[in-house]
């Protein structure tokens, strides 16, 4: 709780892999997700931004492999298309590159996976108990699949690793338009979608919790 400064990174490349939160361009037309006037940046953006670094797509040459509704493992997307899974973005980096001293690695994953499940498990399956269930064991899959993604890079040598779980999907404009939005004046625990988002960034947490040295 002091105010001295645990470490100082200086970071000389901003590396990142993940889905439409964190995709700088790599959608058609080189789209970002967000305000797309050439003045707003991303996150990732931001944050290569506080260091004085850019971060341009991968499919320009770029380190920013994050595509939209890219999932952890698997195709389809998200939206039923085929962008990138998470760990074949690592495959692409690493195919061609390695990880230096003072990069800073982010990663992040999640959102489209709840998407697909809720969609394709959850919904298609009647909205029951059952597919309920096995919408929750999905999910805490990808979370593991994202957690061990997590453990390749430390072990490929990526000594700064940032993590970013999906938010609260319930309060998205896509749970709006499907009618299971965050309802003001309810608490977060009578959400569903909200609730598998918290099972996601548990079993998440738990898949990385040994790796502090070099994850946050």
């Amino acid at each position: 709780c002091g105010s001295s400064v645990e470490s100082s990174l200086k970071p000389t490349r901003i590396i990142s892999f993940g889905d439409a939160f964190s995709d700088v361009g790599n959608a058609a037309g080189g789209n970002k997700y967000t305000v797309n006037d050439g003045t707003v940046n991303n996150w990732t953006q931001e944050v290569a931004a506080d260091y004085g670094l850019t971060l341009a797509p991968s499919s320009t040459g770029g380190l920013g492999y994050a595509q939209g509704n890219a999932r952890i493992t698997i195709t389809p997307d998200a939206a039923g298309g085929t962008a990138t899974p998470v760990t074949q973005q690592i495959d692409a980096f690493l195919a061609s590159n390695s990880f230096q001293p003072n990069d800073l690695v982010l990663i992040n994953g999640g959102i489209s996976d709840i998407v697909y499940q809720w969609e394709q498990t959850y919904v298609a399956g009647g909205n029951t108990a059952a597919s309920q269930a096995q919408m929750t064991a999905n999910i805490t899959q990808a979370a593991n699949d994202l957690g061990a993604q997590v453990k390749r890079l430390v072990n490929a040598g990526a000594k700064h690793v940032i993590v970013v779980g999906p938010y609260n999907v319930s309060v998205s404009p896509w749970a709006t338009a499907i009618g299971q939005g965050q309802v003001a004046g309810t608490t977060l625990a009578n959400n569903l979608l909200s609730n598998t988002t918290v099972q996601f960034n548990d079993a998440l947490l738990l898949s990385i919790a040994n790796l502090g040295a070099n994850v946050l």
